[in-house]
């Protein structure tokens, strides 16, 4: 099942994209920016980024630990309908041997 996202309708990609249009960066009297606060801002989007991604991530853990639990389910009815048709055919051979004899 690939199921794409799309990351601009997003929530989260939607608050991002609002905090870097509205975030303000002090500005040094002489020579650029303020280092510091360039980076709190890094620091701040860096924060949100994991945050979405880690939510993503164990949305699809989620997702994957179902099918393989559907899938695990299948093989265990499938053992199990195996193990009934083997006994039927060790029944089968030990009454084909009982009438031989």
């Amino acid at each position: 099942m690939d199921e794409s996202v799309d990351l601009r309708s997003l929530k989260e990609i939607q608050d991002i994209a609002a905090y870097l249009r509205n975030m303000k960066i002090r500005h040094k009297a002489f020579g650029g920016c303020d280092p510091e606060s360039v980076l709190s801002h890094l620091y701040e989007i860096t924060l949100q980024y994991e945050t979405l991604i880690a939510g993503l991530l164990s949305q699809g853990n989620r997702q994957r630990e179902r099918e393989l639990q559907a899938r695990l389910s299948q093989l265990e009815r499938e053992n199990a309908e195996f193990a009934r048709w083997q006994q039927g055919m060790v029944r089968w051979y030990e009454e084909s041997i009982r009438s031989a004899l």
